[in-house]
């Protein structure tokens, strides 16, 4: 049956997207832990570590089987490549692997940055639970990973455009690659790589808008996406909220107090308002991604909704530092406003991420089990 499975060659970079949703949520609970602990809430604390060790757990887990995954697959179609015969007169050629496929259009290698971005953001778990050695190994191989795809997809990008069906080629999945290199800063400026989150942190935030702009084009032109990819759209809600993250480790990393100063605030808080735009533009996308069936593209719904909810967080908590016991003493209404609504939002954005990585991960669970029932099916009508 695993020979069978592996022979299919099911497994595709793109499904790194679910250690990107688990990893981003990880990093979620500890931004919420943190900001409990600061306040005094040690019990809900303590629940919310174990949540993010339990999915920091998941998501490496996740990573190794996904990798082991891959070298199976590759090995067992280097054994069949070898094994068939060769092309020639009345003998059909080896078919492509499913990974020449997969690479050799722009959406497909633009999917397939997942793996790098993945990689990025759990070595930011890592680092974050106290391996540092393994997190820069991992941050070094993911970085430079999505750099190259980065010049890869965008080279094709180049090249394609102006040609015929080069529009329906531009999807949501191009911001994959074009701003996971903002994230290389979560944990690559903790970890001393200044310079190199320098070029690629300002090369994913300048290319955020020639992506956005070519998304808007390709919609007037042709319309929704195709059935199966429009779960995707909801990827527009990453760009500021990672750029926004971004900003503010920037900011803790540059030596000034935890408060912001006014330009980083700034920053920050604009890419806060652009990603609610963003979740404004994908309302009327919903009933259509809820129609949809269950695919792997649902995975798109996580990490951007867990970036969005961490950059909340993050504002969240520095507003309370900013504004301190004013806000509950009442000398300021308009802030006791302000951070009550941001603390509101905040909770429900929480909650939101934590029922959408649920329903992804059930799902996710009963369609692999749905597949392996109906593989061993079908092995065994072929056996009798």
């Amino acid at each position: 049956m695993l020979r069978a499975v592996f022979e299919r060659e099911p497994f595709r970079l793109a499904h790194c997207v679910l250690v990107m949703g688990l990893s981003g949520l990880s990093l979620l609970l500890l931004r919420v832990k943190h900001s409990f602990l600061a306040w005094g809430l040690a019990p809900p604390s303590t629940v919310i570590e174990w949540m993010a060790a339990c999915s920091a757990c998941i998501a490496t887990a996740v990573f190794f089987l996904l990798c082991g995954a891959f070298v199976l697959q590759t090995v067992v179609r280097i054994r069949f490549s070898l094994s068939a015969p060769q092309a020639g007169p009345g003998r059909p050629p080896v078919p492509p692997s499913q990974l020449a496929l997969e690479i050799s259009s722009i959406p497909g290698l633009s999917a397939s940055a997942a793996l790098a971005v993945g990689m990025v953001l759990l070595s930011s778990v890592w680092l974050q639970w106290g391996y540092p050695g393994a997190s820069a190994v991992l941050w070094c191989l993911g970085a430079s990973l999505e750099g190259l795809l980065s010049v890869m997809v965008f080279y094709r990008v180049m090249r394609a455009y102006g040609r015929e069906g080069f529009w329906p080629t531009i999807t949501p999945a191009l911001l994959i690659p074009a701003v996971g290199n903002a994230l290389v800063v979560l944990a690559g400026l903790p970890l001393g790589f200044d310079d190199w989150c320098s070029v690629q942190f300002w090369m994913g935030s300048g290319l955020w808008p020639l992506v956005w702009g070519l998304l808007v084009i390709r919609q007037m032109r042709h319309g929704a996406l195709p059935a199966a990819m429009r779960p995707t759209w909801c990827i527009v809600l990453s760009p500021p909220s990672v750029v926004g993250l971004g900003l503010l480790s920037w900011q803790l990393a540059s030596g000034v107090s935890s408060v912001p100063t006014q330009a980083w605030a700034m920053g920050a808080w604009g890419c806060w308002v652009l990603a609610a735009v963003s979740l404004w533009q994908i309302k009327p996308h919903v009933r259509a991604i809820l129609s949809t069936p269950f695919g792997m593209s649902h995975w798109a719904l996580s990490f951007p909704f867990a970036a969005y909810a961490s950059l909340t967080w993050a504002l969240f908590a520095r507003l309370l530092d900013e504004f301190g016991e004013r806000v509950f003493t009442g000398e300021t209404w308009l802030g006791e406003v302000w951070v009550g609504m941001m603390g509101f939002w905040a909770g429900a954005l929480l909650l939101t991420v934590l029922l959408i990585l649920s329903l992804l991960s059930h799902k996710t669970i009963v369609m692999v089990l749905n597949a392996l029932l109906v593989l061993n099916d079908t092995l065994k009508t072929k056996t009798t």
